[in-house]
């Protein structure tokens, strides 16, 4: 089991500690962000560098933005223009431009003089910025919008689906959620409407089922267009490794994928199930439950994360800390 370096703040410095709770690197940065794949986002008096676990630079802090690493590509930002580096800090593309948006499926967003469009890996731009909104490629196709309707692109820059569309989303599964006026269906990669547009909302298809809501209730379809689950939900969200959040009446709680209801909504706002612990919050405080919907950690912190290795990190204010599943601290909150 890997053992993870932890970002700790300590007078208004950042750190890191491992997974015993020991320092490892002591506070001196003014900013730190979490260890990914060996290497960490640092800022020395506001400028960004990227160092190792054994604190050395391998990125000089020169940058006033270093982002997270996605398809071997990180974006930084200078004299207020937008490129990419990679992680020994040799640039790849030029910071030129207004806003760049991460690479997905090898092609990367950008804007120029307000439009947007599309680079490769090499920086070429491979669709010429020409969309006043674009977004990722998902599925070998991107949401573009050509003349106040929404269409779709492939990677050469051909529209392989007419804009005609008044609201759209990426494809996923195969399909992906689109609207005339205000009723929403699902087109397939045709741009052939496979279920026909009858819902006020419509989501993502994610593990074979999609969020829909109709006369004002939420439930599920599968891609037959037979409601699975029955719209009984002031809202709900995609499936995520087998469960997902509903809402009644401003509260949230989970389901599986038959319907059944495994953490009942009560609470004012829930994260994501990881490790058999939910956090959750309630009168603005948040704690954990576990999946028998039993309080194991009393809500007590501003911010709750995700359990990694037994392991989440906690806020109150601006301090930060770390514990382990039976509440104990790790780290003790510090700012």
């Amino acid at each position: 089991m890997e053992n993870r370096l932890l970002v700790i703040k300590q007078k208004g410095k950042f750190g890191y500690i491992n997974e015993e709770g020991t320092v490892v690197i002591e506070p001196e940065f003014s900013e730190a962000e979490d260890f990914v794949n060996g290497l960490a986002v640092v800022a020395v008096e506001g400028k960004f560098g990227i160092i190792d676990e054994n604190k050395n630079f391998v990125i000089e802090p020169k940058y006033h933005y270093i982002g997270e690493e996605v398809e071997g590509f990180r974006i930084f930002r200078e004299d207020g223009k937008k490129g990419f580096l990679d992680n020994e800090g040799k640039v790849l593309v030029q910071a030129k431009y207004r806003d760049v948006k991460d690479f997905s499926e090898d092609l990367a967003l950008v804007q120029l003089n307000y439009n947007w469009g599309y680079i490769d890996k090499s920086g070429n731009e491979v669709i010429e910025p020409v969309y006043l909104d674009a977004y990722d490629f998902s599925e070998g196709k991107a949401l573009v919008q050509i003349g106040g309707k929404l269409g779709y692109i492939n990677k050469s820059g051909e529209v392989v689906i007419e804009p005609i569309l008044d609201y759209a989303y990426s494809f996923s599964e195969g399909y992906a959620a689109a609207a005339f006026g205000n009723k929403y269906g699902y087109i397939d990669e045709n741009g052939q409407f496979l279920i026909k547009p009858k819902f006020s909302v419509a989501k993502d298809f994610t593990e074979g089922l999609a969020a829909v809501e109709a006369r004002g209730k939420a439930g599920y379809i599968d891609k037959n267009c037979d409601m699975v689950i029955e719209p009984q939900f002031t809202s709900c969200d995609p499936f995520y490794n087998g469960y997902a959040v509903i809402e009644e009446d401003e509260k949230y709680g989970y389901i599986d994928k038959t319907g059944k209801v495994i953490i009942e909504p009560k609470y004012e706002d829930v994260d994501i199930i990881s490790e058999g612990m939910l956090a959750v919050c309630l009168e603005d405080q948040w704690g954990y439950i576990d999946l028998e919907g039993n309080m194991v950690i009393a809500p007590q912190f501003d911010e709750a994360y995700d359990f990694v290795n037994g392991i989440a990190k906690v806020q109150r204010g601006t301090k930060i800390g770390y514990i382990k599943k039976d509440g104990s601290f790790l780290w003790e909150l510090r700012k």
